[in-house]
C-alpha cells in the first residue's frame, strides 16, 4: 500500500512537501500537505500510516529470511530469495528514513519474533544509513540485473543499485 497515490501514502506523503505533487481530490487535508501544516489538529493517522505499516513489514521481512535460510531447497533460488527479502528491508528503511529520520531496523529474527524483547534504541543517522546500504548492496550482489517473462517485476541488482544511488545522493555521499 505504501506506493498507492492516497494521503496515506509514502510517494504522496514525500512528494506533497515539493513541487513534484500538487492534489485537491476532495479532501480537505491535501492542502495541508502541500503547505507542511501538520498542526495538532492535523489527522495522525495519516502521518503515521508509513510508520504504521513498515516497522512491522521490516520485522516481517527480517523474521522470512531467517524462516528461509532454514529450508532445505535449490541453494540459487533460496538465495535469491534471500536477497529479494533482504532488498525490500533496504527499501522500506529507506523510506522511513525520508519521511521520519533514523529508526530501528530489526535484523535478528529472535528479536523481530520476540514481543517481549529489550527496547532497541533509536540508531543515529549514520548507523541506519550503514544499514540499509549494508542491504541493498548485499542484494544488488546476488540479484540479477533484471527479470524478464514471469519473473518481471521482481526486485533486481539494477533497481537496489538504484535505491543505494538515492541513498547516497540524499546522504551527499
Amino acid at each position: 500500500r505504501i506506493w498507492g497515490i492516497s494521503n496515506y501514502e509514502t510517494v504522496a506523503q514525500s512528494s506533497m512537501s515539493t513541487d513534484e505533487l500538487i492534489c485537491s481530490w476532495g479532501w480537505a487535508g491535501w492542502k495541508r500537505l502541500n503547505d507542511v501544516d501538520f498542526s495538532e489538529d492535523f489527522p495522525a493517522d495519516v502521518l503515521s500510516s508509513p510508520y504504521l505499516g513498515l516497522v512491522p513489514a521490516i520485522s516481517e521481512v527480517t523474521i522470512n529470511i531467517s524462516k528461509i535460510s532454514a529450508i532445505e531447497m535449490d541453494q540459487t533460488l533460496k538465495n535469491r530469495y534471500i536477497a529479494e527479502l533482504t532488498g525490500l528491508r533496504a527499501i522500506y528503511g529507506h523510506q522511513l528514513l525520508n519521511l521520519y529520520g533514523p529508526l530501528t531496523i530489526i535484523t535478528d529474527a529472535a528479536i523481530a519474533e520476540n514481543s517481549e524483547a529489550e527496547f532497541v534504541p533509536r540508531p543515529s543517522v549514520d548507523q541506519m544509513v550503514a544499514q540499509i546500504e549494508s542491504d541493498y548492496k548485499a542484494a544488488a550482489a546476488v540479484l540479477p540485473s533484471r527479470f524478464t517473462g514471469d519473473d518481471y517485476g521482481r526486485l533486481s541488482s539494477a533497481a537496489c543499485l538504484t535505491g543505494l544511488m538515492h541513498l547516497y545522493m540524499h546522504e551527499k555521499k
